[in-house]
């Protein structure tokens, strides 16, 4: 059981978010059964990737030995639905095409349109000769 449980990570594309968790949870209780139900939470969050983990310790309003086995189930699903919830709105041909017009869109070249000749030759000074001591100030502090 505590190889099973070492070795079975959570992955995005893992669809039966509860089963997992219930799975390792089982897994550890199996095993470890003298654990709080904090730490037990805490070894399965460490079977989640890194942000997975981060993100839920964040949206628990509790402090996180507060936190109960089902609250973090529940938050991980939310995460995990919405976070699919927004790859798929991303990735919708409607998306694309609104993506291919704005790359064809000349508003980014009009502010040179307006310009003169002269206007568009104008050198700028460069970042040392901004960073020069003036002149003004060696006549106060002289």
């Amino acid at each position: 059981m505590q190889q099973e449980f070492k070795t079975d990570h959570f992955t995005y594309d893992n669809k039966k978010i509860h089963k997992w968790f219930s799975t390792q949870r089982d897994r550890l209780r199996a095993y470890q059964p003298e654990l709080s139900e904090y730490l037990v939470c805490e070894k399965v969050m460490k079977q989640c990737p890194g942000n997975l983990e981060h993100a839920i310790k964040s949206r628990c309003k509790k402090e996180s030995t507060q936190m109960s086995y089902e609250e973090m189930v529940v938050i991980a699903q939310d995460i995990l639905e919405r976070a699919m919830r927004s790859n798929r709105n991303n990735h919708s041909p409607n998306n694309q095409a609104n993506r291919s017009s704005w790359k064809n869109n000349d508003s980014s070249n009009r502010a040179d349109y307006n310009k003169t000749e002269d206007e568009k030759k104008t050198v700028y000074p460069s970042l040392a000769e901004l960073h020069k001591p003036s002149q003004i100030f060696w006549q106060f502090h002289g």
